[in-house]
């Protein structure tokens, strides 16, 4: 309800706003308003799928030449709005899905080449001008002021659409797959899906900016598009801050003073200049943008766990049948439903090689079996059937959002599993334990946990982990742990017992 009334109050403001507006500001209102909406989809595909996005003025091209393709087929300009939306959402998806593929490290360039990719095509398309651009965009409505009052309200639209996305499954199955797409398969999710999706919904938001800003301007032209276009969409979207809605409009008003100028290549670059040095000595001076905190992370709700969780499938018993270790040897062990297997060893000695091959991150040599059975070659496919594991060098993820996309995520568990932690659970390696007990696994794999976890509270998990009724590996060498195990694997030279 207050969530409702918000809009509709926020709407209505925008209609005064764009009638009361004096005649000499319609046209900079416009550009203003443009600007809120392009720096929503950039701050959505910022902040909420961790990408560092070059490929937003790819999607807000694609848009605006959705608008140029209207208008040569003599259709309403306002058809260029959907149509916007459906081409920024392609090359947003693009994106997305590259991101998922490669992760963060190379997200950065690998959207870059998408998007000027994009541009460098719609330029190359000589009935839409070709590099010199289209400049015969019609208005939306009859008057300018009527596209402020339209264009404001879309502007509203966007800043509360990405609030909702961010805060939704779908940003929070993006957030996970963007920022680690190893950590999201293992949640039974598809990264590339999940990062296309989010990217997707990013790229719509962009894609109408881009059609609104053609008929706005009047014109189109690929210059205006470019790498500058993109590095001060993202700079807007760091400058902005966390919050979902206060970040959104913060990074409008930061980005808006560069569009109060015509962008396009033959006016220059100047004011993308200028508003790229301010924002720089902004996160200089804030470096986590003038709006820091509240990222929509919620804590885990509070309530019984006093409960160990069960599996939520089937039992899964584990067959390793001669798996090779460094030195030369292989390794044979089972692992029952309820029971701990430890894998000791120095450093290097295979303990994480081998969790890795189990639970599908590395191609596993010899036999492995579960519940008498090849397990599936994917590892999305292995964690859908119960298997569950953490990281020697956990992420750091928001919780909430790696706690939504867990397949079959019970609250329960996942307090649980901070209750024993206790305040271990907020480190990177605590919440990955506690995502581990959430997805109530049938098998779980979990990497030298007590590396940063206290051991005994360690112990307890695994322990309460195996007495629900899941089979558990760990591959530990601290005394407190492998005092845990009902048995130990040593991959080093001693003897396995």
């Amino acid at each position: 309800m207050r969530i409702g009334a918000g809009v509709l109050g926020a709407a209505l403001a925008a209609v005064v706003v764009a009638v009361a507006a004096p005649v000499g500001l319609v046209s900079a209102s416009l550009r203003v308003a443009v600007a809120a909406v392009l720096a929503s989809g950039a701050w959505l595909s910022l902040r909420r799928t961790g990408l560092v996005d070059l490929g937003t003025a790819g999607a807000a091209a694609a848009g605006a030449y959705a608008t140029v393709a209207t208008a040569l087929a003599g259709l309403p300009t306002a058809l260029g709005l959907p149509a916007g939306a459906v081409a920024g959402a392609a090359v947003g998806a693009a994106v997305g899905a590259t991101g998922g593929r490669v992760g963060r490290t190379l997200t950065a360039l690998t959207s870059l080449a998408v998007g000027l990719a994009v541009v460098a095509v719609l330029g190359a398309v000589p009935v839409w001008g070709g590099a010199a651009g289209f400049h015969a965009v019609p208005l939306l409505t009859p008057s300018e002021r009527g596209d402020l009052v339209v264009l404001l309200l879309i502007a509203v639209a966007a800043v509360m659409a990405v609030t909702r996305v961010a805060r939704s499954h779908v940003g929070a199955a993006g957030s996970v797959a963007a920022r680690a797409p190893h950590v999201a398969a293992t949640l039974g999710r598809w990264p590339v899906v999940d990062a296309a999706v989010a990217g997707a919904a990013a790229g719509a938001v962009l894609g109408v900016g881009g059609a609104a800003g053609a008929a706005a301007t009047g014109s189109v032209v690929p210059g205006g598009y470019g790498l500058s276009l993109a590095a001060a969409l993202a700079l807007a979207a760091l400058v902005g801050g966390e919050r979902p809605l206060a970040g959104t409009v913060g990074a409008a008003v930061v980005f808006a003073p560069a569009v109060l100028w015509p962008t396009v290549a033959v006016v220059s670059e100047a004011p993308l200049l200028v508003t790229g040095v301010a924002g720089m000595a902004l996160l200089a001076w804030r470096p986590g943008g003038l709006l820091t905190g509240g990222t929509g992370d919620e804590p885990v709700p509070e309530g019984p766990s006093d409960v160990p969780p069960r599996p939520r499938s089937s039992p899964l018993p584990l067959t390793v049948c001669d798996a090779p270790v460094p030195g030369g040897r292989v390794v044979s062990f089972e692992v029952q439903a309820g029971q701990i297997v430890a894998l000791a060893g120095r450093n290097g000695s295979g303990k994480s090689t081998l969790l890795a091959r189990i639970g599908g991150q590395l191609p596993h040599h010899g036999s492995v079996r579960l519940a008498g059975v090849a397990p599936a070659r994917s590892v999305t496919g292995r964690a859908r059937r119960g298997v569950a594991r953490t990281w020697q060098h956990p992420p750091r993820l928001p919780q909430h959002d790696a706690l939504t996309v867990v397949g079959g995520a019970d609250a329960a568990a996942a307090r649980w599993a901070r209750a024993v932690l206790g305040d271990s659970a907020d480190t990177p390696a605590g919440a990955d334990l506690v995502r581990l007990a959430a997805a109530r696994p049938s098998l779980a794999l979990v990497d030298e946990p007590a590396a940063h976890v206290p051991s005994q509270r360690v112990a307890t998990l695994l322990r309460g982990l195996a007495d629900g009724g899941a089979a558990v590996v760990v591959a530990e060498h601290r005394p407190e742990v492998l005092a845990a195990a009902d048995r130990t694997v040593h991959l080093g030279e001693d003897p396995i017992r």
